[in-house]
Parts: C-alpha cells; structure tokens; sequence
C-alpha cells in the first residue's frame, strides 16, 4: 500500500516492497515510536481488543520462552504469576482473550491480578468505567455506580464474568470478581445471574 501510495504521488520505487533491518547509512524517512505498555494494556481493557490481549500473550511466551505462541505465553504468564506470588491452582490459560473454551481463571486470581503492588494499579487504571468509557459505556447509565465501577467483562455462551474495582458510598475501593458458568451445552448471560445486580450491592 505505501509503494502504491507513493507512486500514485509521482514518486520513483526502486523495486519491490519488503521488509527487513534497514542498510546502513540509510536515511530516515519516518518513525513511530510505541505508546507504553501501560497504555497499550489500558486500550486493550477498555475496548476489550481481543486481537491485542492475543498479541500481548505471544509477547510474554517471546519475552519469557523466546517463543511467540500461545503455549509459550501460557508457560510464561504461569512462571510470572508464580514469582508475584498468585495462585495459579484451577488456572489454565489457552490463549490471550479467553475466547476459548479451554480457558480457565478463578475469582481468586482475578482479584489478585487487580490487588497485585506495581501492576495493579496499572490494570486497574485501564478498566473501562461504568456509564462512561469501553465496554460498560452503556451499562450502569443513570444508577449510583455510574463512575465508581472500574470493570472488565466477559462473556460466553456458557459464562460470564465482571471483575474490577469499585468506590462503595461509604469510601475506599473494594476489588471483586463474579464468574458465573454452566457446563456445555447450557447457557448463561450476566442478566440471567444478576451480574449487575451484585456490583450494586457493593
């Protein structure tokens, strides 16, 4: 697309695109640099971007195993939570953004994801905001929550889950995490368990 782009521009390419480390001498003729991960984290939360929470696990399997794959990821991500001291037991992680029915995540691990020193905050700074942004833009309109609920959903056809932090009326914050599931081939929707509900009562 940039070689037709140029061309259509009156610009001479000397020969076909491809990609590769650049010779040396060459001249710079554009860069982009990447945002933070922090921020990159807060885009894929907000939206709930399953392409980067994808990307984001084959980059810990690179990071951690030298290799980009879901397997790879997994092993990593299991190695990460050991170290910050997050149980992992009932935890199985299939891919980036538990689309898959094999995934596997407890309350437990959840909440510590949320609660965890450095990186939590973090996290929990990205979560969409009830009435406001992201995937809760719509929900929680007009009701007491409306600005106080931080919270990433999740939705199957045989789960769903809210988990975040909220701001009760009496102070402070309060970190949660609801899942709710049936074994194949049921159904569950957050409306049927009363997903809502329960962040009210909080």
């Amino acid at each position: 697309v940039l070689t037709e782009r140029l061309v259509a521009r009156g610009i001479a390419v000397g020969g076909a695109p491809r990609s590769g480390a650049a010779p040396d001498g060459a001249a710079t003729v554009a860069s982009l640099a990447s945002p933070p991960v922090s921020q990159l984290v807060a885009e894929m939360l907000t939206t709930s971007d399953n392409e980067a929470a994808e990307a984001a696990l084959k980059e810990i399997g690179y990071q951690t195993q030298g290799v980009g794959s879901w397997a790879a990821g997994a092993a990593g991500l299991a190695s990460l939570f050991q170290e910050a001291g997050v149980p992992i037991d009932g935890v199985q992680v299939a891919d980036g953004s538990g689309l898959s029915i094999e995934d596997r995540f407890t309350c437990t691990t959840l909440v510590d994801v949320l609660t965890l020193e450095g990186t939590g905050p973090v996290v929990r700074a990205g979560l969409p905001v009830a009435g406001q942004t992201g995937t809760l833009a719509d929900r929680f309109v007009g009701t007491q929550i409306a600005g106080r609920l931080r919270a990433k959903t999740g939705t199957l056809r045989n789960v769903t889950a809210l988990a975040g932090e909220i701001d009760p009326l009496q102070g402070g914050s309060l970190m949660f995490a609801y899942v709710a599931n049936v074994p194949d081939p049921g159904e569950v929707t957050s409306a049927g368990v009363g997903i809502d509900g329960l962040a009210q009562i909080l």
